[in-house]
């Protein structure tokens, strides 16, 4: 397989995983570990057989997990969300690679969005509880870690929906011409 098949077939998989954690996430504020180990360990086991260069794959996953893992870990400590949202996103990073910082970025730009919308939205009509506590309130931290308004697995499934269908888009541009 060429490269670009591969990244495609590696972004269709997480875009699926990530789908599913992002609904579980949803429904229960969290990742489970057996959802998130088995996708760093295929991720791991399918780019060493699929990829031509093992070195290369070794190096950019090693990159993608350091940078998927490490950074949200950093933020873990610091502000809090969950420990399974670390794990995903080490998972994450094994199977695109080095290329998981643009996937932070483009998920911190949809978790901004979805979370001004949401603040602009109890600005303009707070809800009964809002006006009882002050809308502003809610958005003050209380000295504990806090979680996000929604949950991280939310936006990144987002954003993977975003990435698969460029990707497709792109593999079709150069199909057909």
């Amino acid at each position: 397989m060429d490269q670009a098949s591969l990244k495609l077939l590696y972004v269709a998989i997480v875009t699926i995983v990530v789908t599913y954690a992002a609904v579980i996430d949803f429904r229960y504020w969290k990742i489970p570990n057996w959802l998130t180990v088995p996708l760093a360990g295929v991720g791991v086991i399918l780019r060493l057989v699929l990829e031509s260069d093992r070195w290369a794959a070794v190096t950019d996953m090693a990159l993608g997990f350091a940078i998927g893992f490490g950074i949200l870990f950093v933020l873990w400590l610091i502000a809090g969300g969950g420990a399974g949202d670390v794990k995903l996103m080490g998972a994450v990073g094994i199977w695109v690679g080095k290329s998981i910082g643009l996937v932070f970025i483009c998920t911190a730009v949809v978790v901004v969005l979805i979370e001004g919308v949401r603040f602009i939205k109890r600005l303009v009509a707070p809800t009964p509880a809002d006006r009882a506590r002050g809308t502003l309130e809610q958005f003050k931290g209380s000295g504990k870690k806090r979680r996000l308004g929604l949950p991280y697995a939310v936006p990144l499934a987002i954003v993977c929906w975003i990435w698969l269908a460029l990707l497709v888009r792109m593999a079709t541009l150069n199909s057909t011409g």
